[in-house]
């Protein structure tokens, strides 16, 4: 990975050297024998900004300390940071359901049909109501079973 000066072109060296980068009070990066040579055309150690035009006060300007030798950086692949925070989660959801390897099935009822099953401990064949939830005019009611589970939008 390369970084260079806006101004000369050239790429950041280590800290101590003729194209270190530096920073402005203004928040611009330059290397500092740009800002060096910007400062003997001013007056009084003072400059305007090449890129906002902003008053400069050579030395107000401090390095940046950066690492530009990247063997030392460990590489992130973020598509396996994804995976394992997706895994971790899912592990996380299982952990807490009732009965994650149960199936779960999805369907809708009929409002006039629906009405048995909001009781909360309603037994209906080989279902036992768990909960029934309303939201904004929606109904939705889950059936607890032995070997299943069922989620119905009531309409």
């Amino acid at each position: 990975m390369s970084f260079e000066c806006q101004v000369c072109f050239e790429s950041y060296t280590d800290h101590g050297t003729e194209h270190a980068p530096y920073s402005s009070p203004c928040g611009h990066i330059m290397v500092k024998s740009c800002l060096e040579r910007l400062k003997e055309f001013g007056s009084r150690d003072e400059f305007n900004c090449l890129f906002c035009k902003k008053r400069i006060i050579f030395e107000l300007c401090h390095p940046i300390y950066l690492s530009l030798n990247d063997e030392n950086c460990q590489k992130i692949n973020s598509l396996d940071f994804i995976d394992e925070f997706i895994k971790k989660e899912y592990e996380e959801m299982s952990r807490n359901s009732f009965c994650p390897s149960l199936p779960y099935d999805h369907g809708k009822m009929r409002r006039a049909n629906a009405g048995k099953y909001f009781d909360p401990k309603a037994v209906v064949g080989d279902f036992i109501s768990n909960n029934s939830e309303t939201s904004a005019g929606n109904d939705a009611i889950s059936l607890e079973g032995s070997t299943r589970f069922k989620h119905f939008w009531i309409h």
